[in-house]
């Protein structure tokens, strides 16, 4: 038996940004679980990328998160949750995009969260993430 990832967003719990997660992902045995710690905009020399600039980081979280993801046998469509952090909420349809680019219709269920700071002044985002690999 293979483990099955299933994603709905029930009636009476859509909301107009669901279109970049769902509400509810049930993840079938047997399947290993892997925690990804949060991901920011640094590339493999350790630097940061897109000062700046939202999208150019969003991205860099995101191929970091697939980086992650691969070393375990995992892909982004293995995700079942994340958590978005970011300095500012006024980035969230920036980051929606680049979140839709990566994810297409394989919707983790996710929290986004503003804080005041991340672990280095240049960062406006970190991901950490939920795989769930059947």
């Amino acid at each position: 038996m293979t483990g099955i990832i299933r994603r709905s967003n029930p009636p009476g719990l859509t909301t107009k940004r669901s279109h970049i997660y769902a509400q509810t992902v049930r993840v079938e045995r047997p399947s290993a679980i892997v925690f990804v710690s949060g991901q920011v905009a640094r590339d493999e020399d350790a630097k940061t990328v897109g000062i700046a600039d939202i999208a150019k980081q969003a991205e860099q979280v995101l191929k970091n998160l697939q980086r992650a993801l691969a070393a375990e046998g995992a892909e982004l469509v293995d995700v079942v949750k994340v958590t978005v952090y970011t300095t500012d909420l006024r980035y969230a349809p920036e980051i929606d995009k680049v979140r839709q680019r990566f994810f297409k219709d394989r919707l983790p269920a996710s929290t986004l969260v503003e804080v005041g700071k991340l672990a280095h002044p240049d960062y406006l985002i970190e991901i950490e993430a939920i795989a769930a690999i059947p």
